[in-house]
């Protein structure tokens, strides 16, 4: 059998199941049934556990999702360590049109992979860290650089790249920046200046350009799919750039913290600038502070501005 034929035929099986399924639980469990607006609760989480499982869903979403990408690498990290409650807690991360669905269509996947690959709660709007950009320039100034590199960390779909390479652009004769996200789904809409499109209507595209800036030759831009808790580069930056990420959700341990100064230890350049941004609520800025805190004697000196800390690193050999 056709490859093509072979998913299309995983797709109907999943798709039979889980509607059938859908129509137990709407014959046996009684209202109210989740919509948007409603708060989710753990009775209702319990409710929805009863007939339809989230674990089991998303094991098998799993597979119906990997067969529409171009690389099963590519599969978004949330279903493979799913962070669900129940099925409403998966559906109001969704697009408003998916709530209280659980079969699809092959473009309906396409778009789930690319809206679980980069959530529109993470943002999407550019100068979201108006202070650091002079402050870039500046620094590339100060030290006399010709060329700078800049890493990325947590790049997302790409904006804040793309404002980095175009605030150093003609000021310095050449640079590169390169943007590391650990979802390949977002490196690819990075690299094409594309972002989700939030509510697409029917025949719209999934992802929505944005705009660009035109830049010299001498200026580059590239982006990767890779850990920044693992991250190795084969010559060292001049500035690490990390917005968004340190003291969040997804990295907000002692652990990860000592292990992100381990890479920017052999990743950044003795005397090199770490730009740590951060827009959370207080409880997550503490956890920011208490990364700042950890470096120890790789910090020469700190400061802070707006929502940003720049920190001159000095290198351990």
């Amino acid at each position: 059998m056709h490859p093509d034929a072979t998913h299309a035929a995983a797709r109907d099986r999943f798709n039979r199941e889980w509607d059938r399924r859908l129509g137990v639980f709407h014959r046996y469990a009684s209202p109210p049934w989740w919509y948007e607006g409603l708060t989710l609760t753990p009775e209702l989480d319990y409710v929805y556990e009863r007939f339809l499982p989230i674990a089991e869903y998303i094991h098998d979403l799993r597979r119906v999702v990997a067969d529409t990408l171009p690389c099963r690498a590519w599969l978004p990290r949330v279903l493979l360590s799913p962070p669900y409650r129940s099925l409403p807690d998966f559906w109001r991360r969704l697009p408003r049109r998916f709530h209280s669905r659980v079969a699809w269509l092959p473009n309906d996947l396409d778009e789930i992979a690319v809206h679980l690959a980069s959530p529109t709660v993470h943002g999407a709007r550019f100068m979201r860290y108006p202070e650091q950009l002079p402050a870039l320039v500046a620094y590339g100034l100060d030290r006399g650089l010709s060329t700078v590199r800049c890493f990325d960390f947590g790049c997302g779909t790409g904006q804040g790249t793309y404002e980095i390479a175009q605030c150093l652009d003609g000021r310095v004769e050449s640079c590169l920046v390169i943007g590391m996200t650990i979802e390949p789904l977002e490196a690819w809409m990075a690299s094409r200046g594309r972002l989700p499109n939030p509510q697409p209507r029917a025949g719209q595209p999934i992802t929505i350009p944005y705009p660009r800036p035109e830049l010299r030759s001498t200026t580059c831009i590239r982006f990767v799919a890779g850990d920044m808790l693992r991250a190795t580069f084969r010559d060292a930056a001049d500035i690490i750039v990390c917005n968004g990420v340190i003291g969040g959700p997804k990295l907000n341990h002692d652990a990860d913290f000592r292990q992100l100064w381990t890479v920017v230890s052999t990743c950044l350049k003795d005397g090199g600038l770490l730009v740590i941004g951060e827009q959370f609520h207080d409880g997550h800025r503490l956890r920011a502070a208490r990364f700042v805190a950890l470096g120890g004697k790789l910090i020469r000196h700190q400061r802070t501005a707006g929502r940003s800390t720049f920190i001159t690193v000095s290198r351990t050999t």
